[in-house]
């Protein structure tokens, strides 16, 4: 029997993953029909679902299915704001529906870290999915945390360099001259601190010298 390749093994290993999740339909449609006002139906409420898992949006998942753009997003709006006493209590069929369309979500997410955690091919799109859509737990914000404050060092010091110049040019004093007091100050603040001696002062010559004497 001839060995699999990486990609088969990776392949199988995906239909495990896949074949490990909860199931989608747990029986919350069970004694539920539709109402009278709806065109949609059970089967096309958990194939939508299925679809989610998948990796599909919910606005791909209605234009796939048949509902009209919202739909689905609706069920989930209402359903948390019912929660928080924001809406009323949603009827049995739509609060069906509003399970289907959280369980989805929470299996995709599942899927997904599930994937990134394998390794190997896919892991990594896994994973990129998972920071940038499975919600707030799974953001990385440390990157761009670091990225502001060396933004705001970089800020400083070209402030400080330019607070240093224009002091120079009013003053009629060299640049040189006023970064050497400023050095010995920091010193001399360094040394008190530790209470150790302050250091000699600067002492700055701007006669000309001779020249060639």
């Amino acid at each position: 029997m001839a060995r699999k390749t990486k990609k088969e093994r990776q392949a199988d290993r995906v239909a495990e993953i896949d074949a490990s999740l909860p199931p989608l339909d747990i029986g919350q449609f069970n004694e539920i029909e539709p109402p009278r006002n709806t065109h949609y139906t059970v089967v096309q409420v958990l194939n939508a679902g299925e679809t989610i898992i998948r990796g599909a949006t919910l606005r791909d998942a209605e234009f796939l299915h048949g509902f009209t753009r919202g739909a689905l997003r609706a069920w989930q709006r209402d359903a948390r704001r019912a929660e928080r006493g924001q809406h009323a209590p949603l009827g049995r069929w739509a609060q069906a529906c509003a399970d289907t369309v959280e369980r989805a979500l929470a299996i995709r997410r599942l899927r997904w870290q599930a994937l990134a955690e394998e390794g190997g091919g896919g892991s990594h799109a896994a994973l990129w999915m998972l920071e940038r859509r499975g919600g707030k737990e799974f953001h990385a914000p440390a990157q761009r945390h670091e990225v502001t404050r060396e933004s705001r060092e970089v800020v400083a010091h070209v402030s400080l360099d330019s607070a240093l110049d224009a002091t120079s040019r009013e003053l009629g004093i060299p640049l040189e001259d006023l970064r050497a007091q400023g050095d010995y100050w920091a010193r001399a603040m360094t040394a008190q601190q530790r209470g150790e001696a302050l250091p000699p002062p600067v002492i700055i010559d701007h006669e000309d010298k001779p020249n060639g004497k």
